[in-house]
């Protein structure tokens, strides 16, 4: 059938495509909020699957492809190992599993990527619970790490010609081998081994999790059924999603911490088994984004949010389990893509002649010999301050070092910065009578820029400065900064 010829209603599920101005949403999932387009404009609300922080979308029907709709075949598949529920939480038998691969991310986490040799296994993290709000802090803190370096492509090794596994890949080895070499015969016969091997190949579970949903919600209250606690996007008050907690409720822990009225907190929730769950880490979402108690809805907020709980419920629009990723695996769309600078020189072309003059300029700030440490002293972090134009208008960065900032840099190209930006910034800074001189480690966090100014530095023969990539913090990591995680 014709896309033109269309006529969705209230409910239909849909993909977006050939968007010029919104392209990251191209593939992206949703339902149709409406009965019938708007009159004057020809374009159909949209609410978004994955896309909380976004508001409801208004969208041409050439704009929108109806969703592939499941066979009786795959229905029935589905929904026989679909995970049980009540009380707003997973069964035991999936909420266990859960837990422990929750955990071990915890620990690869650490270990790996934070360089802490005293989180070995689970044990630790279970001593880590133990510790109060402290120890609750320091297992937000892994989780959201866990979520930066989620993917292979989103990590480079210190030794940069070796690509380093990400969280996803070492969680998959640690499960499907080092377990196994140890305990072969005694996981092979343990049940929540048995789910844990098949959820990290499962796209409706843990090889799923690269799309995630993470923003700030209005915990509304619970299923009267227990199949899960309502959430709805502060940014998008049509869009109501189900999810369910692992050992407790989300409702009940919210309402028991701040009370019975909705109450803003940030959270990130995954896939699992046709449910959605979320992580285990709740924030409290803040008027000023600082550290503190969560916003609390009025009684008029409250009351506007209930009664979307109930259309949403009567009009089968909520969002309980991600259908796309269990019908269509991968061909879910992924998070937006960070841009990418339209004009960037290619990574091996000759050096400019701009490139080769800010190179010179750089030279004599570089030490004098190789540092093998990663301190303060010894690396900069040259990172942007926000990846979208929403997030980064002005498209600038800053230069860091630990938790102290050098400076600012600006991206000329757009939301990603050129080789002569990063160049340009470290001759700033290094020149400046409190630096004098360059670190041992720069570290760039977009892709092309890294390659082209690694290049750049390997062609003039410097050896005392190495360039390495940064992969941008995720959502969650950004967020658990600001709530001092």
């Amino acid at each position: 059938m014709d896309n033109n010829t269309v006529l969705y209603t209230l409910g239909s599920r849909v993909v977006l495509k050939d968007l010029n101005g919104a392209q990251h949403l191209n593939g992206q999932h949703g339902t149709i909020g409406t009965t019938e387009p708007d009159g004057t404009t020809g374009r159909y609300s949209v609410d978004l699957d994955t896309a909380p922080d976004s508001a409801r979308l208004q969208v041409k029907a050439t704009n929108l492809l109806p969703e592939r709709v499941a066979t009786v075949a795959e229905v029935a598949e589905l929904e026989d190992k679909r995970a049980g529920c009540g009380g707003g939480i997973l069964a035991e038998d999936h909420g266990r599993p859960l837990s422990h691969l929750l955990d071990l991310i915890r620990v690869l986490a650490g270990n790996e990527f934070l360089g802490d040799r005293r989180i070995r296994d689970v044990n630790d993290i279970a001593a880590i619970r133990s510790c109060g709000k402290e120890g609750l802090l320091k297992l937000n803190r892994l989780i959201s790490v866990a979520w930066t370096y989620w993917s292979d492509a989103a990590v480079t090794s210190h030794d940069d010609s070796v690509e380093r596994q990400g969280v996803y890949e070492l969680v998959r080895r640690h499960i499907e081998h080092d377990l196994l070499e140890n305990n072969r015969e005694i996981v092979l016969n343990d049940p929540v081994y048995q789910r844990m091997a098949a959820a990290v190949n499962d796209v409706s579970a843990v090889a799923g999790w690269h799309v995630r949903v993470h923003g700030n919600f209005w915990v509304v209250g619970e299923a009267p059924d227990g199949s899960g606690t309502y959430l709805i996007p502060k940014a998008n008050q049509f869009l109501v999603y189900k999810v369910l907690g692992i050992l407790k409720s989300l409702g009940s822990l919210v309402s028991g911490s701040f009370g019975q009225k909705p109450a803003l907190m940030t959270v990130t929730m995954v896939p699992w088994y046709g449910r959605i769950v979320y992580d285990g880490v709740v924030g409290a979402a803040t008027a000023s984004g600082r550290p503190g108690p969560p916003l609390i809805a009025s009684s008029a907020l409250e009351k506007n949010l209930k009664q979307a709980v109930a259309d949403a419920v009567r009009e089968g629009r909520v969002v309980e389990r991600l259908w796309a990723l269990e019908v269509d695996g991968d061909s879910c769309a992924l998070p937006a893509a960070k841009a990418k600078p339209t004009t960037q020189v290619s990574q091996e072309m000759d050096p400019t002649t701009q490139e080769l003059g800010l190179l010179e300029k750089v030279k004599p700030l570089l030490p004098k010999s190789m540092s093998v440490d990663m301190n303060d002293q010894t690396y900069w972090v040259m990172r942007r301050m926000g990846y979208t134009e929403e997030e980064n208008p002005n498209h600038m960065g800053i230069v860091m070092t630990g938790r102290r900032t050098l400076g600012p840099f600006v991206c000329s190209l757009g939301l990603a910065p050129s080789s002569t930006d990063i160049l340009k910034a470290l001759i700033e800074i290094g020149g400046n009578p409190g630096v004098r001189v360059l670190p041992a480690n720069i570290m760039v966090d977009e892709k092309a820029c890294y390659e082209r100014v690694k290049f750049l530095f390997l062609n003039a023969g410097i050896k005392t400065t190495s360039i390495r990539y940064y992969a941008p913090p995720s959502k969650e990591e950004s967020q658990s900064a600001m709530h001092g995680y």
